[in-house]
């Protein structure tokens, strides 16, 4: 008697001999979903969405509760600005360029965008 089953290897067991055979059509893995492809890690497979704060984006929070909480004036409120517009653009290129998801590199792609526009605005 002979049976058709998933083993890796023939093996007998109490007069039955199982038979791997491969199958005429191999089998097709389903395409990844839209949120499989945009959130998660291609390399680990971990769902990357948010994360603790890094460096850079540290500096641009520390900046930004600066701003709202003393309300500097003059040299030193153009500093902070500086300071936290220059950090969140080094958060925004690190995530373009090394984001774990797709969701991360499209995030740093828009926020660096915002930056860029916000400095144009100030600028002309």
């Amino acid at each position: 008697m002979s049976a058709f089953i998933g083993l890796p290897w023939p093996r007998k067991a109490a007069g039955i001999t199982v038979v791997v055979m491969e199958p005429s059509c191999p089998a097709v893995s389903p395409s990844p979903s839209l949120f499989d492809r945009i959130f998660r890690n291609p390399k680990s497979g971990d769902v990357v969405i948010a994360q603790l704060p890094n460096v850079p984006l540290g500096i641009y929070l520390a900046a930004t509760a600066a701003r709202l909480a003393l309300h500097p004036r003059g040299t030193m409120g153009t500093i902070v600005s500086i300071v936290g517009a220059l950090a969140l653009a080094w958060w925004a290129v690190g995530e373009i360029g090394w984001g774990e998801s797709l969701f991360r590199r499209l995030l740093g792609a828009v926020v660096l965008a915002g930056v860029v526009v916000s400095w144009a605005g100030r600028l002309f």
